[in-house]
């Protein structure tokens, strides 16, 4: 199985840099940061990862415990920025001021007590330590699944129709519920771990070429040409 990883890794770095590549062109660092963030620091951990995988970082030099650890350490920083990208487009897309105000400080305050009570619970439980890593990081990837719903749900309610922004939020969708089923399954036994393994990663694939769509084929909720082409955005406003 993991002769399929040879052709999945360089079709993400090289939708990671089409991406980039996108957003930069476009400007939309600007309406959209935390994503940007997000992409820039996935990027980056996908560079490491794809070279630890294909040998490229030799274990003599780094220990294989130490890039686990990196591993989750870095799984963490992304679910977080997940978190903040989540919230950032979920107050985008929500209309009135006062109700953006209200449920975006009531989904801070509920991802917040949930993350903790969800680390407490995994923490305490008697599992050894890369399994209760695992389950709390299925955990907030389901809670990150939830706030896409919360994020179709105002984007489908509003009166402004923004087609990148739904497809974003598409991508940000098989992400987490891809994550949030693998890192489950992952619990499961020993022998599940590689087909949960390659299931994640098709998520994160699946995701990245939804958001190469939405800032290369889809115009901005403005209607102006796609993220990628400077020219277009020049003769009809842009992002």
């Amino acid at each position: 199985m993991n002769f399929l990883y040879y052709f999945i890794i360089p079709i993400g770095l090289i939708l990671h840099i089409l991406i980039l590549r996108g957003i930069l062109t476009a400007t939309a660092y600007r309406i959209y940061p935390f994503l940007f963030a997000y992409c820039v620091v996935d990027f980056l951990s996908s560079v490491v990862e794809a070279s630890a995988f294909l040998g490229l970082i030799r274990w003599q030099t780094v220990s294989r415990e130490r890039f686990v650890y990196f591993y989750w350490a870095n799984e963490f920083l992304l679910q977080l920025l997940i978190f903040t990208v989540m919230v950032s487009l979920i107050h985008k897309a929500l209309e009135h001021p006062k109700a953006r105000r209200f449920l975006v400080g009531f989904i801070v305050v509920l991802v917040l007590t949930a993350s903790v009570a969800s680390l407490a619970y995994t923490y305490s439980a008697k599992s050894g330590e890369r399994v209760w890593i695992t389950d709390l990081s299925g955990k907030l990837s389901f809670f990150s699944a939830m706030l896409n719903v919360i994020l179709w749900t105002a984007l489908i309610r509003g009166s402004r129709r923004n087609s990148r922004l739904l497809v974003i939020a598409a991508g940000l969708g098989v992400l987490t519920t891809g994550k949030s089923i693998g890192h489950h399954v992952r619990g499961l036994s020993a022998a599940a771990v590689p087909y949960a393994n390659l299931f994640i990663v098709l998520s994160h694939l699946v995701c990245l070429f939804a958001w190469w769509w939405a800032f290369y084929r889809i115009p901005d909720s403005s209607g102006s040409a796609s993220g990628a082409n400077p020219r277009g955005q020049r003769a009809v406003a842009g992002h």
